[in-house]
């Protein structure tokens, strides 16, 4: 491996207009998915959060011509809580939306269920919710809540966000960051687990480093599991180092973390916050941020923090999701970044390691 080709240039997929006069416009954190069993095989979906000023959810677009189009076909709201729970609030799907596809049954849902976990918020209350598919994500229905928190405000010690899930041996495993009881502006991850996607276990703390310095805030969990039957999980960590420093913690046991241990520091380049990590299906793991429009690859499932880098020419966002694709490729989705002028598109690009 010499090189990284372009195979289709940045392409915007969501141009959303601008509503009303707030800050937010357009969207943020792309999200991508190619289905790997069912119908839908080989199709690929993308979602995002969408700052439609009083209509906020989570759009579907689907490609099933290897990510040369897209359409929209379908969008997530949280129906259940708007019917069932704190009736009096205002519910949207607002923040951190992320796929999973079901490998095995899992419960009453079967092997090629898609799942999109996310961040439901009202007005004093926040929630991680997940969805499910079994029409190649044409409907939505409501499938558990993961956790609950309160008020959705950073550093006042009651926010919960950034789910993201991981299937692994028949255990369903949702990754988060929680503010919960931090009240000097300090965050933790922790991990939930279910055998059946509605009952979840107790939190498993991941990264906990409030007595050590009950500022830090690691955040922003992405999990891979490498051809070495091991789990690499990146994060952010936010007040332990600038800019917004990227970390990568390793474990045998996914459900098993040394929650005081910060893992090990990430190249510089790497800083600026969102980090994401991915494998590819040759076994490359590869990383990059906010910070950066380059990625790192790693081909000792990193045995070592030694990192090719390879320039993307993709915009950098908050945040870039690195989505391998079955035949080799790597498809990074942008949601555009923080100093974005106008509004914030949602936008693709595919490259090939050579």
């Amino acid at each position: 491996m010499t090189n990284i080709v372009t195979i289709k240039d940045e392409t915007i997929i969501f141009d959303p207009e601008i509503y009303g006069n707030w800050y937010y416009h357009g969207v943020f954190y792309g999200r991508g998915i190619e289905l790997k069993h069912g119908e839908g095989r080989g199709n690929i979906y993308l979602t995002c959060e969408y700052y439609k000023e009083l209509d906020e959810h989570f759009p579907i677009f689907e490609s099933t011509d290897g990510g040369k189009t897209f359409s929209h076909i379908s969008d997530i709201y949280n129906t259940e809580f708007t019917r069932k729970k704190y009736k009096n609030e205002s519910w949207k799907m607002l923040y951190q939306p992320t796929f999973c596809e079901l490998s095995k049954d899992l419960g009453q849902l079967k092997k090629g269920t898609v799942l999109c976990v996310g961040t439901t918020v009202a007005n004093s209350h926040c929630a991680i919710v997940i969805y499910y598919s079994t029409d190649n994500l044409r409907t939505w229905n409501y499938l558990s809540t993961v956790a609950e928190g309160g008020r959705c405000n950073m550093e006042i010690g009651s926010a919960i966000w950034e789910g993201f899930l991981v299937l692994d041996k028949g255990i369903l495993y949702c990754f988060y960051s929680d503010e919960r009881g931090m009240n000097k502006g300090g965050q933790r991850i922790v991990v939930k687990t279910s055998t059946d996607g509605k009952n979840w276990s107790e939190d498993i703390k991941v990264c906990d480093f409030e007595e050590e310095n009950p500022k830090y805030r690691p955040g922003m969990p992405i999990v891979t599991k490498m051809p070495d039957e091991r789990f690499l999980l990146t994060y952010e960590g936010v007040n332990m180092g600038s800019p917004h420093p990227g970390f990568y913690k390793i474990t045998d046991d996914i459900a098993k973390w040394d929650c005081k241990d910060h893992g090990v520091l990430m190249p510089s380049v790497f800083g600026g916050g969102s980090p994401y990590c991915a494998t590819m299906p040759d076994g490359k793991v590869i990383i990059g941020s906010h910070g950066t429009k380059k990625i790192g690859v790693n081909e000792d499932c990193v045995k070592t923090n030694e990192w090719q880098l390879f320039d993307t020419c993709v915009e950098i966002g908050y945040t870039r999701c690195l989505c391998p694709l079955s035949n080799g490729d790597l498809m990074i989705i942008s949601g555009g970044s923080w100093n974005a002028k106008g509004a914030r598109k949602l936008k693709i690009a595919i490259k090939r390691f050579v």
